[in-house]
């Protein structure tokens, strides 16, 4: 017996008719709508897909009205649609591993918090707020130019945001000697404190159009043995002129969390991506940033690997217990 719809997809497929009822507009158009309307609330594409997916919920519902308008052309926000999103939200507070109904369910991993972060780099603020959202934590979203993400505003914002999580045992993986990578599944929330690699990395002024191809669009991805997890980065998300610096390195160590989107089987979508021969996952950076010594995780950090340079072979080479005992990996020669 099929089990009944939640809140959150019955709002979801509302959505959906919606879309399809105001001419089915492209999501490029819908944000460049909505963003027209309103300079209270950030929107983006991928937002646009979770919330007609029923992965997000859309909050405050001044939000959702402005995106009903904007895929609609008109307020279509009606007192059973208002009803309808106040169930969704409330139903995505509730505690993790409980469905609405109260019947626990198995949850496959243990509450765990992310490390404390000294300095934060990068905040998706829509995702991280439906994420706080989610646990049961409210927090009063300030009256910001959404299109200009600096100033003390914004910076109080993030950093209440991010402290709140901090206080959050997260449903989550954590990136540890012992997770099997090749794992991981859709929606996982995975901690991380590691060396990353960086791609692309924009500058602070410079506009950036992108374009889903990451053979030029700016990502930071995580690799060890032979899994790579991709997290494409949106330039307005970056905090500070040394965040934009740090994310363009090519190698550094950052800690946060991220959500995992899915495997990446398709070869068109693979030929968007730099070559390898690794298995890959696509995933979304929620927040990015670093640790003092006082907040670094010991399971988090024990087991580095390291650089180093094979002088015979003139060639970069990997090395760690993560790796298998006395084994090297050669480095993907995209690197």
């Amino acid at each position: 017996m099929s089990e009944p719809l939640t809140a959150r997809m019955r709002l979801a497929a509302e959505l959906r008719h919606l879309h399809i009822s105001g001419g089915k507009r492209p999501y490029k158009d819908i944000v460049s709508r909505a963003s027209a309307q309103s300079r209270s609330f950030s929107f983006s594409t991928s937002s646009v897909g979770e919330w007609l997916n029923g992965t997000s919920v859309p909050n405050p519902v001044g939000k959702l009205a402005v995106f009903v308008r904007a895929m609609t052309g008109s307020d279509q926000l009606d007192d059973s649609l208002r009803r309808l999103h106040h169930d969704a939200e409330r139903e995505s507070r509730q505690p993790p591993g409980r469905r609405p109904g109260g019947t626990a369910t198995a949850v496959a991993v243990t509450p765990s918090h992310i490390p404390r972060l000294d300095a934060v780099h990068y905040v998706d603020i829509d995702r991280l707020y439906d994420l706080v959202l989610s646990h049961g934590t409210r927090i009063e979203v300030p009256d910001l130019d959404w299109t200009v993400r600096r100033g003390p505003g914004h910076v109080r914002f993030r950093r209440t945001l991010v402290e709140e999580l901090d206080t959050v045992a997260l449903r989550a993986k954590r990136f540890v000697q012992t997770l099997d990578l090749r794992q991981l599944h859709q929606g996982d929330l995975l901690i991380f404190d590691t060396q990353v690699r960086t791609r692309n990395g924009a500058a602070p002024n410079q506009h950036v159009r992108l374009t889903g191809d990451l053979n030029r669009d700016p990502h930071i991805y995580i690799q060890r043995r032979g899994v790579r997890i991709l997290l494409p980065l949106k330039p307005e998300m970056i905090t500070t002129d040394t965040a934009y610096g740090c994310l363009s390195e090519g190698t550094t160590r950052l800690a946060g969390v991220c959500r995992i989107k899915h495997r990446v089987t398709d070869e068109g979508e693979r030929r968007r991506m730099p070559a390898t021969d690794k298995v890959q996952y696509l995933g979304t950076p929620l927040v990015l940033g670093s640790t003092d010594i006082f907040s670094e995780h010991a399971d988090l950090r024990a087991s580095p690997v390291f650089d180093a340079i094979d002088v015979e072979n003139e060639a970069s080479l990997t090395i760690g217990p993560w790796l298998g005992p006395f084994t090297v990996a050669p480095r993907d020669p995209s690197e």
